[in-house]
């Protein structure tokens, strides 16, 4: 999907002014420490999301890498037998 500078730069004003605005209103409705607990909350959830799609990527990586040194391996043993 291939996005043009206009509809990016779009993307990334609309969505957070309406996250603002969504804020400020939970704010009004309510009181700003739940709007500062929500804001903490989907942080501490989102850093929670991204440590674990990283360690996924990288175990991802680990056992390509090591399937094909596997690979590797049977290959030169065997050339070598």
């Amino acid at each position: 999907m291939k996005f043009s500078f206009g509809k990016l730069l779009l993307i990334f004003t609309i969505i957070p002014f309406v996250e603002l605005s969504i804020l400020l209103e939970i704010a009004a409705r309510t009181s700003t420490m739940t709007a500062l607990g929500i804001i903490l909350l989907t942080g501490v959830v989102g850093a929670y999301f991204a440590k674990d799609q990283g360690r996924r990527v990288i175990y991802n990586i680990q056992s390509e890498l090591n399937r094909a040194l596997c690979q590797e391996m049977n290959s030169c043993m065997a050339f070598v037998s």
